[in-house]
């Protein structure tokens, strides 16, 4: 959460019962982890501190607060800051990061003209998601490390013989294998594997009754399953889910809309779009809306459906038997146990209480290229492997050529080194995905569904594997009859005009035609309850642009919409050639697109 700018005025440091108390000046680092989103927006969290930082001419504190200050005068404290932006400068290159460079600006203008001092304590840093962000962010992560090692240097000038520096405990602590401080001979044994320690504690959930234990998080202590445990046994594959056992996990994954629900949804048909039955064509899934009320069921054009998707059986699988084999998947996360070294609380962010089976299918994103940290804790756990070449550049190794933690356990074979902490508490977890809704919503009454447009995400990597994307290949392997869980979530930053007289130009290529389609279904079905008619519409003009001929989606709706007069003029382009819906002799697509900038340009 971030801080009020008012604590950061008075120099207040909030504790966990809620109540705050005055620090030493300067003795707070401030580290802000700041999203752009939108079009160059502040996320929902951040909204609040953004407003108000931003709105500030100046630095002032309320009469009745300057009593708070432990400060001569009026002089405001000293704050030290370092910020962490993250951005895309690939998908956003006009808004890059650009949140995290306002900030920066405002606490420079407000230290040159006020008597506190914003103190960058690091220069500011743009982690970019179209490279390599986990990389940006680790490489800061070591530069706020030393900075406050160095700081606590400068307050303790002689440091303990015993006292280990937090750089140097850092590095250890990564490439450690699983240890314990305890001493309880009946919760651990210590088994030594040519000469390296391995720690074995009790486990009723493990084949053998013991397994590793982890040296760095709380230990998950796993519990044999009942026959009415596990969300396998309790419901029909095609109801296979946590909804029912664990409705929180899908709520506190998606984004708060009071006005939605997370529930399921049944699959009415799946098809298909291209006529080659390509099998990375574009596809399109029909979701029933029959089951939801009137005002559950409604969405407007332009609005997003989330989908919660579930990892492959068969990558789920090679977990269980290649790296977590000494355990039962069937096995219930019931508890966790004290650390076994590091005393700092780390909260467990699956739900308890389902097995481990149903977590790695639902909770954990198997097929994530893991963090730097848990890349070099893997690479450095096993002591026999000098042999294998280590990891010096995790962007060009690792993140570019999509490497999993999979990958990275069998090649340097560490899977006898790790333990299910060190998978549960690094890998992130299984987010939802978001997919602009293809239909318009003035089909409900006749329909009671919604449609989804999407391309089923295949590629190789640049060391010969190859890979799925985890929601579109869930969604390509649902049969109809089946559920999906889901939310519609609206999206108000992404609405046709008011007024139908406003010109309007829709550009999309591939799967973005979703949301085109649904804006083109609504102009025509206006048209044709009569609702609205050809001259009541302003000019408008589509582009729309594939693969190839046959990846051509919907053309009829694009020939029935420009029959109606809904839609002005319409050229689609493929790679292999452009091609035109209404004007043949029209074959320069960038001459149509001049004319857009053109009528933009003359229009305001």
């Amino acid at each position: 959460e971030y801080p009020t700018v008012q604590h950061l005025l008075l120099g207040r440091e909030d504790n966990e019962k809620g109540s705050s108390s005055t620090v030493e000046d300067g003795a707070v680092l401030y580290l802000f982890l700041l999203s752009t989103t939108g079009v160059g927006e502040p996320t929902a969290s951040a909204k609040p501190f953004y407003k108000d930082l931003m709105s500030m001419e100046r630095l002032a504190l309320d009469d009745n607060n300057h009593e708070d200050i432990n400060h001569d005068n009026d002089k405001l404290p000293s704050i030290r800051y370092a910020i962490f932006g993250l951005g895309n400068k690939v998908a956003h290159p006009n808004h890059y990061n650009v949140i995290g460079k306002q900030v920066e600006a405002k606490f420079q203008q407000l230290s040159s003209s006020t008597s506190s001092q914003f103190q960058a304590a690091l220069p500011l840093t743009l982690g970019d998601d179209g490279d390599c962000i986990d990389d940006d962010f680790d490489k800061w992560q070591d530069q706020v490390v030393d900075y406050i090692t160095t700081r606590n240097r400068e307050q303790k000038p002689k440091q303990s013989e015993n006292e280990e520096p937090l750089q140097e405990k850092k590095s250890k602590d990564e490439g450690a294998t699983a240890a314990t401080t305890t001493k309880d001979a009946t919760s651990a044994t210590h088994v030594e594997d040519n000469g390296q320690e391995r720690n074995l504690w009790e486990c009723p959930g493990a084949r053998w009754g013991k397994r590793l234990a982890s040296g760095k998080y709380p230990f998950l202590r796993l519990e044999l399953p009942s026959e009415h445990d596990t969300t396998r046994q309790q419901h029909p594959h095609h109801h296979y889910d946590l909804l029912d056992s664990h409705p929180e996990w899908y709520h506190n994954s998606s984004v708060e809309d009071s006005e939605t629900k997370v529930c399921r949804f049944q699959v009415l048909n799946r098809r298909n779009l291209n006529p080659n039955g390509a099998a990375n064509g574009l596809c399109e899934m029909e979701l029933s809306l029959s089951h939801l009320g009137p005002h559950e069921a409604a969405y407007t054009t332009g609005d997003h459906f989330v989908v919660f998707p579930r990892n492959a059986d068969f990558l789920v699988e090679s977990y269980e038997q290649q790296l977590l084999c000494e355990l039962n998947p069937q096995a219930i996360v019931s508890t966790t146990q004290a650390p076994c070294v590091n005393e700092s609380p780390l909260c467990y962010r699956y739900p308890k209480g389902i097995s481990l089976h149903d977590t790695l299918s639902f909770c954990v994103d198997l097929s994530a290229v893991p963090s730097p940290q848990f890349v070099r804790q893997i690479v450095n756990s096993n002591p026999h492997n000098n042999s294998k070449a280590k990891i010096d550049d995790y962007k060009e190794q690792v993140a570019s050529c999509r490497r999993t933690a999979l990958d990275l356990v069998l090649e340097y074979e560490a899977a006898p080194y790790l333990a299910l902490e060190d998978y549960l508490y690094n890998l992130p977890p299984l987010l939802p995905r978001y997919y602009s809704i293809a239909s318009s919503p003035y089909t409900i009454e006749t329909k009671q569904s919604l449609l989804l447009t999407y391309r089923p995400v295949r590629y190789m990597t640049s060391q010969g594997h190859m890979r799925e994307g985890v929601c579109t290949s869930f969604m390509n392997h649902l049969t109809d009859g089946s559920t999906i869980v889901g939310q519609i979530r609206h999206n108000p930053g992404f609405r046709l005009p008011e007024d139908p007289q406003v010109p309007i130009a829709m550009i999309a290529g591939g799967c973005g035609v979703a949301p085109i389609r649904s804006m083109l279904e609504e102009r025509l079905v206006m048209v044709q309850r009569h609702e609205k008619t050809a001259q009541d519409y302003g000019k408008s003009i589509l582009f729309l642009g594939f693969r190839d001929p046959d990846d051509v989606a919907y053309r009829e709706l694009i020939q029935d919409c420009l029959s109606a007069g809904s839609l002005g003029e319409a050229y689609v382009s493929t790679d292999a050639s452009p091609v035109t819906a209404q004007q043949p002799d029209g074959n320069d697509i960038s001459w149509h697109c001049g004319n857009v900038t053109t009528g933009i340009q003359a229009h305001g």
